[in-house]
């Protein structure tokens, strides 16, 4: 994680994005956190709902530790070839 003055920021915002591109960055204030930019470039705007959903992965993390087995598991017990 990169570390950015929000001054520096501010003056050089095109660079801070495309560090952002990367991986995260973090924006801060007086020295401390203020903003973390995240690159979402190549992502529609569904998969970036998605992705910050807290419903939606708590609802993965149930499906996960109920028992429910994959499709690609299921196949495979199955006999089925792709």
């Amino acid at each position: 994680m990169k570390y950015v003055a929000a001054s520096e920021a501010r003056n050089n915002f095109a660079q801070v994005m495309d560090l952002a591109q990367q991986g995260y960055v973090m924006v801060t204030r007086q020295g401390r956190p203020a903003m973390l930019l995240m690159g979402v470039e190549g992502l529609d705007p569904e998969q970036i709902a998605l992705g910050l959903d807290d419903d939606l992965w708590e609802e993965i993390e149930r499906a996960r530790n109920s028992g429910y087995i994959s499709s690609k598991q299921m196949e495979r017990e199955l006999g089925i070839k792709r």
